[in-house]
Formats: C-alpha cells, structure tokens, sequence
C-alpha cells in the first residue's frame, strides 16, 4: 500500500520529448486550446468553426483591418498569425494598414471575427464583396496624382496624351483594386474536397452556428467524413465520394435546426406554462431526434471508414441513411414552425 511519501513511477515528470512538450504546455497553455480547421485540417485559431482560407471560398464579405491609431507593430503580429507563413512581409503590412483584404466571410461569420479580433486589439470593417473598395496605399495615390499632372502639364504641347492621363490613371486603379480585393488569407495550395455547393453549405454553416452541441457534432461529422473522401477517392469510389458530400450536405442543414431548436428551449425555459410547457418538451423531444440522426451519421461514416480499410470487407453505402435525413428534416421542420408559433402566441 502507498503512502503519501512513497515514489509512484506515474507521479515522476516525463522525460525526454513528452517532458520538453509537457513543459511547452505549461508556458503556454494556450497550445492546448488551438482548434484545427475540420475542412482542411489547417488552424482555425479565431475558432470560428473553419480558418479563414475555407471560408474565403464561400464568402461574401470581404474583411479590412481598421488601422486608426493602434499600435502598428501589434496590428503586424496579429495579421501575421492569421496569413500563410509564406505571405510576404510587404503583403502582411498592406492587410496591417488596411489595404489589402484580410479574409472573404459568409456574413453569418461577421459579427464573431470582428468580436474574435476586437479581443486581439484589432478593429475591422466589412463590406459586401460586389461593392467593397479597398483603400489605396500612398503610394498608389501619388502615382496616380502624379499621372493626372503630367496629362495636364502636356496638354499645350500633346493633346493626346493629356486625354489619355485619366484613362490611364483610372485603369491602373482598377487593376489596383482587384488586387487589394483578393483576400491575402486563402491558402491556394488547400484546394477543396467537396462540390462548390457541398463546401458552400459547409462552411456557411461552420461559420454560422453557435459553440454547443450541434456544431460539435457536426465538426466530428465533417473530420470524419473528410477521411473516408480521401479514402475513397484514392480507391476510386465516386458513388461513396458523392454520398459523402451529400450526407455531409445534410448534416449541416439538421445542424442548424437543432441549433435553432435549443435556442428555442433555452428563450422558453422557465417562462412557459401550460400549452407552451407541453410544446417546449415537445420540442425537446425533437431535437434529441435530431442529435440521434447527427450521431447516426457519425457512425456510418466512421463503419464506411472502418470497411474500406477492410479490403474483404462489403462496399460501405450511404444512400439509405441520405433519404432518411431528408425526410426527417422536412417533418422536424415543420413541427419546429409549429411549436415556435404556438411559444410564440
């Protein structure tokens, strides 16, 4: 029997790599909480669900860092912490100064990058993506001041010169701005995985839904089914490759109903009663339906995975369990207005 002063191996630090990572993580623990981006593996480190190079695919916000009166050098390092490790230093400065776009956003995405950076001591302002106009540089400015007075300065001498100044001055500012547009976050090596309108309802709802249940869920659902895409792409299996992307598809839109659901749970509690007390379990009830059909997927995907690594093993299909979704979420739906409405009355 031990005692409080004999030696137990367990209770020795470790040593050797586990003890050099064991004290990194107690200098910073910050390490320990780093989120890892479910549709490409990169880091998410604003935790808004996805980094901000999946979410430039679909967004339709473009993001500028507010550059005001804050301390320039911060502004740099926290920019830099957000860009490719490639990025040049003279593209870090223009996102620091404002000029260049830092990320393209789903605008369910706004309001928790700007809260995520405000935190980091940056401010940001946004603009649809169709209208943004990005600030120019100084230096782009002189250059074309500069341009408009030479046009004027010849114009005794070359009329024709004078009349090209402006067209040329305006052709290199437009050709300025779709560079300063294009977001300096999206990592053109992480190409997409899924159709465009699979990543779409992807990253629109990563980006949209709140931290709890069904956004875990569905980050552990899109991990998952990110493994068993590659897995089946490299064996050749387009029917398993689409069936994913559609279940995935799914998942997304049941993730957000049952965010809506808990929402509507949590705005009722405790002020219901009678008929709106019976609807508010009612509602419940619906939405642990809807986490079952979450964690149903999760485990077909995850036996789809365990089957192709199996080469014996049947062809892992998922068609069955897409239908059943899509007809569950119709029903869900509709008894979800039903019950909002009666809480609501």
């Amino acid at each position: 029997m031990l005692d409080s002063t004999t030696t137990n191996a367990f209770d020795e630090p470790p040593r050797g790599f586990a003890g050099l990572a064991a004290r990194v993580f107690e200098r910073d623990p910050s390490i320990r909480r780093r989120q890892r981006c479910p549709l490409c593996g990169g880091g998410d480190s604003l935790r808004l669900g996805a980094c901000l190079s999946c979410l430039g695919r679909t967004g339709d916000r473009l993001v500028f860092v507010r550059a005001g009166k804050t301390d320039r050098e911060g502004r740099v390092r926290v920019v830099r912490s957000l860009l490719p490790m490639w990025t040049p230093d003279y593209d870090v400065g223009l996102v620091a100064d404002g000029h260049l776009a830092l990320a393209a956003i789903p605008s369910a995405a706004q309001d928790r990058i700007c809260e995520a950076m405000e935190i980091r001591g940056v401010a940001l302002w946004s603009r649809p993506l169709r209208w943004a106009i990005a600030p120019a540089p100084a230096s782009l400015s002189v250059l074309l001041v500069l341009i408009l007075v030479v046009g004027l300065l010849a114009a005794p001498v070359n009329p024709w010169l004078f009349a090209a100044s402006p067209a040329f001055a305006g052709a290199l500012w437009f050709l300025a701005q779709l560079q300063l547009k294009r977001p300096a976050s999206v990592d053109l090596d992480r190409e997409p995985w899924l159709s465009p309108e699979h990543d779409r309802d992807l990253s629109a709802a990563l980006a949209g839904l709140p931290t709890g249940r069904a956004k875990r869920l569905l980050t552990d659902l899109v991990r998952l089914g990110r493994l068993l895409h590659t897995r089946a792409s490299a064996g050749g299996d387009a029917d398993l490759v689409d069936d994913t992307g559609e279940l995935l598809s799914m998942a997304s839109g049941v993730a957000r109903d049952l965010a809506r659901m808990h929402e509507m749970i949590v705005a009722a509690s405790g002020e219901v009663r009678g008929p709106q007390a019976v609807a508010v379990r009612a509602l419940g009830d619906r939405a642990r339906s809807l986490e079952r059909l979450l964690l149903r997927a999760t485990g077909a995907l995850a036996g789809a995975n365990r089957r192709l690594m199996d080469p014996a093993g049947d062809a892992p299909g998922l068609t069955d369990l897409i239908h059943e979704i899509d007809r569950s979420r119709a029903s869900y739906r509709e008894a979800a207005d039903e019950l909002e409405a009666l809480l609501v009355s």
